[in-house]
């Protein structure tokens, strides 16, 4: 006969199961670990996106943009028609 591995044999012979528990720690150690985890991982990402804005306000300015290709193309065709 194969018995259920919560039946219990109580003196007398008789089997009886147990009443079945609620198991509120394990939900409640899931949870806190949820949290905990949570509260880690947004820790980890404002320290990351802090040190990004300061590592951007130290990196120079960057240098004023030279002229654009139309406008060097339009200085050589003009160096070219005066030579000619």
């Amino acid at each position: 006969m194969r018995r259920d591995r919560r039946t219990e044999i109580q003196k007398g012979g008789r089997l009886v199961k147990p009443a079945k528990k609620r198991q509120y720690g394990a939900f409640l150690t899931a949870f806190s670990n949820l949290l905990f985890v949570a509260l880690v991982v947004f820790i980890l990402v404002k320290g990351i996106n802090k040190a990004r804005k300061r590592h951007e306000a130290e990196q120079p300015a960057a240098a004023p943009a030279g002229p654009s290709q139309v406008q060097l193309l339009s200085e050589v065709r003009g160096i070219l028609k005066r030579q000619s």
